[in-house]
């Protein structure tokens, strides 16, 4: 049995990568029928995985759980880690974790042409709340890092880190005079300095880019050898001899 679900396993792994990447020659119902079905069955995993380890767990199993507070919890069953929840007295506070699911599900009447009003007030909360969470990460993420950029020119007894921070400066200033438009940059030594300002980050969005086109190539080499290595001898385990 676990034989020939690996097997099928692996046979419609490689029918559905060969659906995906069918794609590059144009777009045709045999891909459209896979991303379809990767679509629905990611959609139903999140849904089963929010309900699993987040719904249930955190929020239904504590609200509906009414324990009565005559029951016992022993010692032995503490100490073994056994869930105790319906063993413990009902905490009637939980009823608050409701006010934000019902919050939450304003947001579905926006199909509704009178109470989608609602929605928009949720959409600006949840806005609201996610902006305030940016601007508070971005000092916490930017603040450490203009800190960490005033870096001494010469480090005693290392050549190498001498010269790093040397081109690290010059880097940081010639960046920072390219997005300095308080003056003109036909200025000798501004202009040269937002030249060259430009073409370091032409280098900097090239090496990012480089660096994600290994990352995806990385990825087809895995396709390459789950083709090679078990597809293909999957395929003629089917085909027969």
């Amino acid at each position: 049995m676990t034989d020939a679900w690996t097997f099928y396993t692996v046979f419609l792994g490689g029918v559905s990568t060969l659906a995906i990447y069918s794609f590059l020659y144009r777009e045709n119902p045999f891909y459209r029928a896979f991303e379809h079905l990767y679509i629905g069955i990611a959609t139903g995993l999140g849904m089963v995985t929010l309900l699993e380890r987040w719904l249930w767990p955190k929020l239904l199993k504590p609200v509906l759980n009414v324990g009565a507070e005559t029951y016992a919890t022993p010692p032995q069953l503490v100490a073994q880690g056994a869930d105790l929840t319906s063993a413990m007295p009902y905490n009637r506070w939980l009823l608050l974790y409701l006010v934000p699911v019902i919050f939450g599900l304003g947001y579905y009447t926006i199909t509704s042409a009178r109470y989608n009003w609602i929605a928009r007030v949720v959409i600006s909360f949840t806005l609201g709340y996610g902006g305030g969470l940016a601007f508070k990460g971005f000092f916490a993420e930017f603040i450490p890092q203009v800190v960490s950029s005033f870096k001494p020119l010469v480090v005693p007894n290392s050549l190498a880190d001498s010269l790093n921070h040397v081109v690290f400066t010059a880097t940081l200033v010639c960046v920072m005079t390219y997005f300095f438009f308080s003056f003109e940059h036909d200025k000798p030594g501004i202009r040269q300095a937002s030249t060259s300002g430009r073409w370091l980050l032409m280098i900097s969005f090239g090496a990012f880019f480089g660096a994600t086109i290994m990352a995806r190539m990385s990825l087809l080499i895995e396709r390459l050898q789950f083709f090679i290595e078990q597809w293909f001898p999957n395929f003629q385990r089917l085909a027969g001899p």
